[in-house]
């Protein structure tokens, strides 16, 4: 993965130096479950969690848990 999705290469996800917070569905059809390994192996400062209960738009099905995970999130900066 990355090579053949633009925009997402390693080089570009290793450059990043700011934190970031990605919140994966763990039901999600669309997008391959390997993305969250890789995206947890090539940001330095990014914390990639997979939500239970969740399809491909964990901020619809599961918004609370979501919106008090970015809460939390912006706390920690």
């Amino acid at each position: 993965m990355g090579a053949d999705i633009p925009g997402i290469g390693e080089d570009v996800l290793s450059a990043i130096d700011k934190p970031v917070l990605i919140l994966w569905g763990e039901g999600d059809g669309i997008l391959p479950a390997s993305s969250v390994d890789y995206f947890r192996a090539h940001l330095r400062r990014g914390a990639v969690e997979v939500l239970p209960g969740s399809g491909h738009l964990p901020m619809v099905e599961s918004g609370p848990v979501v919106a008090a995970r970015i809460a939390r999130f912006l706390a920690e900066l």
